[in-house]
Order: C-alpha cells, then structure tokens, then sequence
C-alpha cells in the first residue's frame, strides 16, 4: 500500500520532470523554431535527470554528467551522459575536463536523448550502451568487494549469469518519433548478442516505457535474462498517473544500488 505523503511528493517531482526536460529545456535553447547552443541544452537536459533520480539513489551511489568508462585491458567507452558508481571505492581520474571511470564499480549508465527519429538513431544509443556492458565482461579478474548475497549467490568473481554483476543500462529520450514495438527495438541488436548485454529499460518520458517481463500477468522487470531465463520485451504505453515513470524510477532504485562492486586493481591499469 502506497504511502500518501511520499506519493504526494513523488508525483509533484515527476510533473517537474516532465515539464522541465519536455518544455522548459527547450524553450531555453529555441529560437524562431530552431535549437542553438546545443551541447547548453544537452547538458541541460542531463543535469534534470540527474537531480530526478537523486530523489530514489542512495548517497552511496554517486552520479555524475558525462565522463568514460574504462578498464585495465586497455579499453575505453564513448562518452557517457550519466554515470553511477560506488561514492567510496571508486579512483575516479580526472584530467582537464575529462573523467575516467574504472569499471568495476561503475554501476550504471544512462544515455539521454531527445526525439529520436529513426531506428538507425536507436540502434545506435543501444549498440553504446552495450559497449559500455562489455567492458566488465572484459576486466581482468577481480574479486567481489560487495554483492547482494541475498539476491544472488555466486562466486567471487564476475558472471555472465548474474543480472546484478551487469552494469544497469538506460535510455531516457523526449519521444520515440516512430511506430516500434519493444520486440522490434530488441531485434535491434545483431544477431546472437548475449541478453546481458541488452539494455535494462527505455523511457520514453511522452509515451511509456520499454522493459521486460518473465510472465504476463507479472510485473515489469529492467531485467534483460535473470536465473529465470530470458525476459520477453514488453512495452508499458501507460501513461496514466504518470506510471511509466514510476516503474523506471523503481527499477533503477531496485538494481542501480544492488549492483555489483569488484576491486579495480589499479597496478593492473598502470603497468
């Protein structure tokens, strides 16, 4: 049963949101119908969904706006919009104005975009996020410095079968402009990508959100395989009450701080 005040408080915060990265944004940026200072409103547009979803992270969880992800096998992401790692083991190494994220405690990823377009533009975002997933899969083998025992009991060490030892994957966008079905959007990815490396969810903050279920009478899951198998891409066009937002928001709160943390052994990035 849902708390009155929390939800009170939550829905105001998620009316903000919508206005301020649908409307607001924009109209700072807009002139004669045309966008300028466009890397102002990006970021812009970053800095909304950080403060957002500050609402449901724990303090232990620290986001920031843009920087690369890396690993000791010589390895380096594009440039991500959003960050999340581990506040107290994570070395991160700044230059200028450039970051570096060893990933081993970065826990999520988020891509923020604005109306996509095309399926090629899609495509795209989640080919990247995907990259960013491989750069566990690829770190040299680190031990375990925290995993929800609880939720998964493995060894210590990184699994390709734990959902929780994946980085959390997301995409926020303004609209997908185009007619897609959560299948469709899963067959984006080429032919024999693994599921862990599947994004975990996408919202479309005008429409609904694109997640999975294990099930059709249960409720949506950011969970691309579990130990239960594979999840079925499902597409939630539910926007009443602002739903969509309420399940992107609980899954980040339920994966992004049980996520797994493994010791970035730092001699093995120097030498």
């Amino acid at each position: 049963m849902a708390n009155d005040q929390y939800m009170q408080a939550l829905v105001r915060k998620i009316e903000i949101f919508k206005d301020d990265f649908l409307n607001f944004s924009r109209s700072q940026y807009t002139k004669n119908n045309k966008l300028f200072h466009a890397g102002e409103f990006g970021f812009q547009r970053e800095q909304i969904c950080k403060d957002f979803i500050m609402s449901v992270i724990p303090k232990s969880r620290q986001i920031d706006i843009r920087g690369f992800v890396i690993n000791s096998n010589n390895e380096i992401s594009a440039e991500q919009d959003l960050i999340f790692y581990s506040k107290n083991d994570t070395p991160v190494l700044t230059l200028e104005k450039s970051k570096f994220y060893p990933v081993e405690t970065v826990v999520g990823i988020g891509q923020i975009k604005s109306i996509i377009r095309t399926k090629k533009e899609l495509k795209q975002a989640l080919d990247e996020l995907k990259k960013v997933k491989g750069l566990r899969e690829k770190m040299s083998h680190s031990s375990v410095i925290w995993r929800s025992q609880d939720l998964y009991d493995g060894k210590n060490s990184f699994s390709t079968d734990n959902p929780y030892d994946q980085i959390f994957t997301f995409l926020i966008c303004e609209k997908i402009n185009f007619k897609i079905s959560a299948a469709d959007i899963n067959n984006l990815y080429e032919e024999g990508t693994p599921c862990y490396l599947k994004h975990n969810i996408v919202l479309d903050v005008s429409s609904g959100v694109y997640a999975y279920k294990f099930k059709e009478d249960e409720p949506f899951v950011a969970m691309p395989v579990s130990q239960r198998g594979t999840g079925t891409p499902h597409f939630n066009a539910s926007n009443t009450n602002n739903d969509h937002i309420k399940h992107f928001l609980n899954n980040l709160h339920t994966f992004i701080p049980n996520n797994t943390l493994f010791h970035p052994e730092m001699s093995k990035y120097m030498y």
